[in-house]
């Protein structure tokens, strides 16, 4: 009997260390990384940019089903139900996954007004691609690398939705044939098509511009349709990749007013170049926080020869 008392004891007094110490240590592992969570750079980074990587897992895997879904039950016809998904994923879970969002300061009637156009954007990091789905119109085609083919589930994606225009700038012949299909379809279709007119990430962080690629100016002028130029502010304070930080915040956008290229020929490519870049230019540090004082000059990329 005193022996099985001991043991049931015993027992007991371990069951009563689980219950009180398990909640405890629970807890504060938890608070332990809320602090680490806030006080360390570095862990908010890692946390966000993980995060951010899921949710392109669940942009492209419910714009895959989305897509697959739509052919099954309407054939051809564009219902955009992929593109519904991305703004859900980009308006509603970007904000709680990674704390960025998008606002819209001014002209967003132009995304809708003017068709068929080209919207040419300026494009700092690989978060431009939930921050240009906020937003952009869902008849939008996308003009991208050829390489995005390769990337699991995005690429997968993007080829099933028909609205990604794929360039292999190593091949100016090829790269023309493309654009010039892609064009046909913008305008017998009346819809528009997004080009990222830097042709490459910059991660610039002093308010700058890469060189400005001429596809985007051949494509509006050899067609006679308008471009309209979209401008996110500088986010070196919310996401910069080089210094590990991702704080989050709102990423300021403005759509400019159409610019007409009507009457314009092959001639005028460059000096529409320019201007638009100038004017672009002039809006990113109108809408811009001041360069940190950590900031790097910005330098274009080693130039190959690619298409433009």
């Amino acid at each position: 009997m005193g022996s099985n008392d001991t043991l049931s004891t015993d027992a007991l007094y371990l069951d009563t260390l689980r219950t009180s110490w398990l909640p405890a240590t629970g807890l504060f592992i938890a608070l332990f990384l809320v602090v680490a969570f806030r006080a360390f750079a570095i862990v908010r980074f890692t946390v966000r940019f993980l995060g951010f990587v899921w949710l392109l897992f669940v942009a492209s895997v419910s714009g895959i089903l989305a897509t697959l879904f739509e052919r099954a039950l309407f054939g051809q016809k564009r219902l955009y139900l992929h593109k519904h998904s991305l703004h859900f994923v980009s308006n509603y879970l970007m904000p709680l996954v990674i704390n960025v969002r998008t606002e819209i300061i001014e002209g967003a009637e132009y995304l809708e007004n003017t068709r068929p156009c080209v919207f040419i954007m300026n494009h700092q990091s690989e978060l431009d691609l939930l921050v240009q789905s906020s937003f952009v119109p869902a008849d939008c085609m996308t003009m991208a690398k050829e390489e995005f083919k390769k990337i699991p589930l995005i690429g997968s994606y993007m080829v099933l939705s028909r609205d990604a225009v794929f360039i292999k700038r190593s091949n100016l012949a090829d790269a023309m044939a493309t654009v010039t299909n892609a064009t046909k379809e913008v305008i017998d279709r009346k819809v528009s098509l997004h080009v990222y007119v830097e042709g490459t990430r910059s991660y610039q962080e002093t308010n700058d511009l890469l060189p400005f690629k001429k596809g985007a100016f051949h494509t509006a002028i050899g067609n006679q349709i308008p471009i309209i130029p979209i401008v996110a502010e500088s986010y070196h304070g919310i996401y910069n990749f080089r210094n590990k930080m991702f704080d989050g915040g709102v990423v300021k956008i403005k759509v400019l007013p159409p610019i007409s290229t009507v009457g314009l020929g092959p001639d005028d490519v460059g000096t529409m170049l320019e201007s638009c870049r100038d004017l672009m230019h002039k809006t990113l540090i109108e809408i811009s926080q001041p360069a940190p004082k950590w900031a790097k000059a910005l330098k274009a990329p080693k130039s190959k020869k690619k298409a433009e």
